[in-house]
């Protein structure tokens, strides 16, 4: 049997890929089967789920950023402009759009947000796919068209169903609501291409034996949006589902792309992983604190609130744009920072391994 491809399932270990890569959407799924089969009935997210789920996963994935790009002096130095520009630009278009009119504002965020997630999910499949050698460009534009159809039609599904129990930021983020009809066409367009994708895979297996990773990745990915925004109008099916397979890899993988290269010359060093984590978590819990004081006003309890005598509304007007500033920056970043064209340095080499 011919297999000219060099088939690597994982991109550091079994054991590394499928705990952190791999795992937390299946994880997701396993603990809202229960509320899927009616044996749990929970609807909205609890205190205790939000801050480890919400704070802790989903804010604290957005400042790992910092460890690929603010916190290495020799990345600073060679894309200052791109670092300095980024933020700025962010806080001002965001502050203009949020005071022209802050239902603009978190639709713009929202549709952002929802092109971050997918593309996080295509980039998984697309470095297992480079750790196999698998340059056929059919190949890649199928992974493309497979990821982007396993999220975008459970999407497209939420716009006919609005509103819905669940938003992605706000109520009425999603402005754009389609004709339930528009399923009677979408529905079999995703049945053919997951039929197709599996039919290729298992030929593919066949012939040059299997990619665990790039596979189990894929079908958690169709997994998780068809389940959390398909199968219930849950708050916390939606929420377990979209933050667990999205942040925890993130981190995994920023975390394993912060140690030192072998030529010496960058000064990026790994973190200690609880020192990492205890960073994040901490900038997480402090960016809540803000947004609850000068914005949400939902859990004073915890986190205070303001003086007597403080306008939060007029407070709102620079503080939303302000606060979303890490945020915004961290979708834009993600957009340089992980390119494996020549534009990073040494990454594609701790990714993927020296000969691609």
């Amino acid at each position: 049997m011919t297999r000219p491809l060099r088939q690597r399932s994982w991109l550091v270990s079994a054991g590394f890929d499928l705990a952190w890569f791999i795992a937390p959407g299946y994880i997701a799924l396993l603990l809202v089967l229960p509320v899927v089969m009616g044996l749990w009935h929970v609807e909205s997210v609890s205190p205790l789920a939000w801050l480890l789920l919400v704070v802790f996963v989903d804010v604290a994935h957005v400042w790992t950023t910092l460890f690929r790009t603010y916190l290495v002096p020799a990345e600073l130095k060679r894309r200052p402009g791109l670092y300095a520009g980024v933020p700025s630009a962010v806080f001002a278009i965001g502050f203009v759009v949020h005071n022209a009119n802050p239902a603009w504002f978190w639709t713009i965020l929202a549709y952002v947000a929802v092109h971050h997630f997918v593309k996080q999910q295509y980039g998984f499949v697309s470095l297992y796919r480079a750790q196999g050698d698998d340059r056929r460009p059919w190949v890649k534009y199928f992974d493309h068209v497979a990821v982007y159809t396993g999220t975008g039609v459970p999407i497209l599904y939420w716009h006919t169903t609005l509103p819905r129990e669940f938003n992605w930021f706000v109520e009425g983020d999603f402005v754009v609501s389609l004709p339930v009809a528009a399923m009677q066409v979408l529905w079999p367009v995703y049945m053919i291409v997951a039929a197709v994708w599996i039919g290729h895979r298992f030929l593919s297996i066949r012939r040059y034996g299997p990619q665990w990773g790039r596979d189990l990745t894929m079908l958690a990915t169709w997994l998780t949006w068809y389940v959390g925004i398909v199968v219930t109008d849950l708050d916390f099916v939606f929420t377990v589902t979209n933050v667990l397979i999205h942040g925890v890899p993130y981190m995994a993988l920023v975390w394993r792309c912060s140690e030192e290269p072998s030529d010496r010359r960058d000064s990026r060093v790994r973190p200690r992983w609880h020192v990492y984590l205890a960073i994040c978590l901490l900038l997480a819990l402090g960016e809540e604190w803000l947004w609850d004081i000068a914005v949400w006003h939902e859990r004073s309890a915890w986190f205070g609130s303001l003086p007597l005598g403080w306008d939060s509304s007029a407070l709102a007007n620079f503080a939303v744009p302000l606060l979303m500033v890490p945020q915004g920056t961290h979708y834009i970043l993600d957009g340089f920072i992980w390119k494996m064209d020549g534009s990073n340095p040494g990454l594609k080499q701790r990714i993927v391994g020296p000969s691609l």
